[in-house]
């Protein structure tokens, strides 16, 4: 199975290196598989940290659609990507007895290139917070919040992102537009620092700036989103309930089946 590995940084050198890198290294997955994406005048810097057994490419620090977009302009058509953020340090998988477990991420990327093949669909995730209380021991297929830490996708070339604060929320709704469903594992999370750090999107997460995206993302898609009531000090949003159609008897010449 042909699959590359994006990751997205700015700024966060240590994190990267403690964290996702390392997690990485853990699940055994080969350098050559890695490409790093960071802005220009920052690649010899994360080299000096890094190694040069890695492949760095151009990103931005204008915010993570600017990166995402030039993700999706970087690889080819209808590669296979596995994005993360740079600071993940866990994968857990809840198991029959409702406890999390660590798991092998190559089985989750073999899992989810399968499911995507045999459901004609582009697009899967994880459950969104570390908590097996919530959690459900199964696969969704209907709109179902993919987060953006880790998910994986094939590039087809037509998803190009607006919003810089919730590519996550825009990047799951463009994709069930696309294909009327997204494959969320909803037995698997990620330990990662969400919203806190210095660098990457945190530095650009204001009261401001958030309300302006949530007024963007329910304005743009409101046939998949809507206000969320919460006791944050962001305005946030949530994504509404609207169920997995197949379209697998369809034409979906996008997809190619080739892979392996």
């Amino acid at each position: 199975m042909n699959y590359k590995i994006a990751i997205r940084t700015c700024g966060r050198y240590d994190t990267i290196k403690n964290k996702t890198i390392k997690f990485l290294e853990e699940n055994l997955i080969p350098s050559d598989k890695i490409f790093i994406f960071c802005p220009e005048n920052e690649i010899e810097m994360y080299k000096n940290k890094l190694g040069d057994i890695y492949t760095y490419c151009i990103g931005s620090s204008e915010g993570v659609s600017i990166v995402d977009n030039l993700i999706r302009s970087y690889f080819d058509f209808n590669d296979y990507i596995i994005q993360l953020d740079d600071d993940i340090h866990g994968l857990y998988k809840k198991d029959e007895k409702s406890e999390i477990i660590t798991y092998d991420l190559y089985n989750l990327i073999t899992n989810g290139y399968n499911l995507m093949i045999d459901n004609d669909l582009h697009l899967w995730g994880i459950y969104p917070i570390k908590n097996y209380y919530f959690m459900k021991n199964n696969i969704s297929y209907d709109l179902k919040f993919c987060i953006g830490c880790i998910y994986g996708y094939f590039n087809t070339k037509d998803i190009i992102l607006v919003d810089n604060l919730r590519t996550d929320f825009e990047t799951t709704i463009l994709y069930f537009k696309r294909d009327n469903g997204v494959i969320r594992f909803n037995n698997y999370c990620v330990k990662a620092n969400l919203y806190t750090g210095k660098g990457g999107t945190c530095d650009l997460r204001t009261i401001e700036k958030m309300t302006t995206s949530a007024n963007y993302m329910v304005t743009t898609y409101p046939e998949y989103c809507d206000y969320k009531k919460s006791k944050s000090k962001y305005t946030e949003i949530r994504l509404k309930k609207k169920p997995f159609i197949s379209l697998k008897n369809h034409n979906s010449s996008l997809l190619v089946k080739n892979k392996i």
